[in-house]
C-alpha cells in the first residue's frame, strides 16, 4: 500500500503559489514557512545559497563544482549550510532570505522541501529533476531545472548578467 499526504492550503497561500508558478493547487508536501512579500524583494546582485546533509544522494561532487566556479570565475557570493545543524524558523528563512539563488543538486529527493522553502522566501531556484521540483518549477518564471554542471553555470551567469530579470524571477 502506498500513502499520499495532503496538505489543504489556505486560500492566500494558495493564491501565492499560483503567483510563484505552481501548478497545482494541492501539493503533497510543502514549505511550511512564511512567505516573503513581494514588496520586499529588492534589486541584489546574485547571492547563491544551499542547504544540505552530505547523503550520497545529494550530489555533493556537483554541488562542490558548481560552488567552485561561482565564486572563482563567476565571482558570485556562494554560501553551503551543510550539515544538520536545526535551525530556528526565524533563523532559517533569516538565512534564505540573505540569498536570492537556491541549488538543489540531488538526484533523488521527495520535495525537496528546502527548496520550497527558499521559494517562499524569495529565491529562484536551480534544481535537478528531482521530487516534485518539475510539478513547481516553471523554466524561466520562478527557476530552472538544470541536468549538469554548465546548465547550472549558464544560468547563473543569465541571472547575474540581467538583475532585472533576477528580481522579476524571485
Amino acid at each position: 500500500n502506498s500513502c499520499k499526504a495532503v496538505i489543504t492550503i489556505s486560500e492566500q497561500n494558495q493564491n501565492v503559489l499560483e503567483k510563484n508558478g505552481v501548478k497545482a493547487f494541492v501539493i503533497p508536501t510543502m514549505s511550511l514557512l512564511p512567505s516573503i512579500d513581494a514588496e520586499d524583494i529588492k534589486d541584489e546582485s546574485p547571492k547563491v545559497i544551499s542547504v544540505y546533509n552530505e547523503y550520497p544522494r545529494k550530489n555533493t561532487p556537483l554541488m562542490m563544482e558548481v560552488y567552485e566556479e561561482s565564486t572563482k570565475d563567476l565571482g558570485v557570493e556562494f554560501y553551503l549550510k551543510i550539515g544538520s545543524e536545526i535551525l530556528s524558523e526565524e533563523d532559517y528563512a533569516k538565512l534564505l532570505q540573505r540569498h536570492n539563488i537556491y541549488i538543489c543538486t540531488s538526484y533523488l529527493e521527495g520535495g525537496p522541501i528546502p527548496a520550497m522553502d527558499a521559494m517562499h522566501q524569495g529565491c529562484v531556484v536551480l534544481t535537478t529533476d528531482v521530487g516534485q521540483m518539475k510539478e513547481i518549477i516553471t523554466s524561466g518564471k520562478n527557476g530552472f531545472i538544470c541536468s549538469q554542471k554548465d546548465d547550472f553555470l549558464d544560468k547563473i551567469t543569465t541571472l547575474k548578467n540581467d538583475p532585472a530579470k533576477l528580481k522579476e524571477m524571485r
